[in-house]
């Protein structure tokens, strides 16, 4: 069995208007078959206690608090670890993931470009799930294709979640329109964001996806990037797709309905 687990970022709100690097909508997350689970899931918990202070190994890694520690009274890292202490053990996250058997899946809506293009755009979830399962079954088509796909999401993720279970109940009856899914379970696995690592990992790919989008547009708009690294070239070799290349040609991306014209 394969096993799908994602995350979100951004504005869902096609009708809200956001400053310009932040008007977008992000979902993305892995892909790992259940012979490789284990073993990734082990790895993980090893890797937090040999790189986490004890007071936070056993919380679950958020990449956007990693990645400025003071930025909120909140963040759980705040006073385990200095801003550069944060994000090294963010870099060294990622160096782990580009190492494990799995697939990272994630595609962008552009709501600048949506709006332009559409006039009554649908909505941002329906639009990119659709995207995301066609990818999952194709996954599956080129391992297996006898073996089943089971969609998770994690409890804490309200409105994902809400939105996700009523899109993924006709997407696997119907067809996402382009596609049948025959080997995607008809109903969408939910449990606590403790359960299983790979509702961090999800967690820190949509990261990855959003920020590197973002510096994007930052770059082209004149302004200031916010990360000195590129986290998604860092686990760019265990994306699949062959879509849309960003401007330094590193990393394939699916932007809907395409890139900014900037």
């Amino acid at each position: 069995m394969y096993f799908l687990y994602l995350d979100e970022s951004g504005n869902p709100n096609i009708s809200k208007i956001w400053f310009p690097e932040s008007d977008i909508f992000v979902l993305a997350g892995a892909i790992v078959h259940e012979s490789a689970y284990k073993e990734i899931e082990e790895g993980f918990r090893l890797f937090k206690i040999s790189n986490l202070p004890i007071e936070v190994r056993e919380k679950p890694i958020h990449a956007v608090d990693l990645n400025n520690t003071l930025a909120k009274n909140k963040c759980i890292y705040k006073n385990f670890m200095t801003y550069d202490q944060g994000q090294a053990i963010l870099e060294a996250t990622y160096a782990f993931l580009s190492k494990q058997k799995m697939e990272i899946i994630g595609v962008i809506i552009d709501n600048v470009e949506y709006r332009e293009k559409y006039s009554k755009p649908d909505n941002p979830y329906e639009l990119s799930y659709r995207f995301v399962l066609e990818q999952f079954q194709q996954t599956i088509d080129k391992n297996n294709h006898c073996e089943l796909g089971q969609v998770n999401l994690a409890q804490s993720q309200q409105v994902l979640k809400k939105r996700i279970t009523s899109l993924h109940k006709t997407a696997t009856q119907n067809g996402t329109g382009y596609m049948k899914l025959p080997n995607i379970i008809k109903t969408v696995n939910i449990n606590p964001i403790n359960d299983s690592c790979f509702y961090e990992i999800a967690d820190l790919v949509c990261y990855a996806y959003q920020r590197e989008y973002s510096n994007w547009i930052r770059l082209q708009i004149g302004k200031k990037i916010y990360d000195k690294k590129s986290y998604l070239s860092i686990i760019a070799n265990l994306s699949k797709m062959t879509n849309e290349k960003q401007s330094n040609g590193s990393t394939a991306m699916k932007i809907f309905p395409r890139k900014r014209e900037l």
